[in-house]
């Protein structure tokens, strides 16, 4: 209770930077070149660690299918203005004192996005992926270390498994439970998206000057 009382003292809410959106709109991502120029973006050392940070924020929203942070931009596409981002905060997303991003939880949407993939007439599933593959094409700057370990992990098999193991070691009554057949899907989905997310990784890398 107290480091929870302490947690929420020494945090604050956060908004999505507008950069973001204005890459959305424009179908460009962020780049080095962007931080340099852009008069969205605040030039301070703080101001251009939140932008890469919110590189990871995207990616990690990406390979586990969150999309509340970005429902706004979804609704504000094609409107030709920009939202309002000085009252609305984004959602499960908290500022630290010492300008680290933290993430807080996730929601349903994983479920839609993962068992629910392969639906024949699933058009509201097809137009969530969709969106996903949108929002993560607006960042080409992401953190080096996030990098790293996506890029070794891609050459050492499968995430999942490799999640798998983590959580049972930390885990110890993880061994007593059952997983039925769908559970693969989890494997198969996780495993594309940690693929799509080094592609892009590697399309920036080759095309834009790489921030991290």
């Amino acid at each position: 209770m107290f480091f929870c009382f302490v947690y929420l003292v020494l945090s604050s809410k956060t908004r999505l930077p507008p950069v973001i959106y204005d890459a959305f709109i424009k179908g460009q991502p962020i780049t080095g070149r962007t931080i340099s120029s852009s008069s969205l973006i605040d030039k301070t050392p703080e101001g251009i660690a939140e932008i890469v940070q919110w590189g990871t924020v995207i990616l990690l929203d990406f390979l586990t299918a969150h999309l509340d942070r970005y429902v706004r931009i979804n609704f504000a596409e094609g409107k030709g203005h920009h939202p309002s981002f000085s009252s609305n905060y984004t959602k499960n997303l908290i500022h630290s004192k010492n300008g680290k991003i933290w993430l807080i939880d996730n929601e349903s949407t994983f479920f839609l996005s993962y068992f629910l993939r392969n639906c024949a007439n699933c058009n509201r599933v097809a137009r969530r992926l969709k969106f996903y593959e949108v929002v993560l094409k607006t960042v080409c700057v992401f953190q080096r270390s996030v990098v790293n370990a996506l890029m070794h992990q891609s050459r050492n098999g499968s995430i999942y498994e490799s999640l798998l193991l983590l959580s049972k070691t930390f885990q110890p009554l993880e061994g007593g439970l059952t997983f039925d057949d769908k559970y693969r899907l989890i494997s198969d989905v996780l495993n594309k998206r940690v693929a799509q997310v080094v592609h892009w990784i590697q399309y920036c890398q080759n095309n834009h000057q790489f921030q991290g």
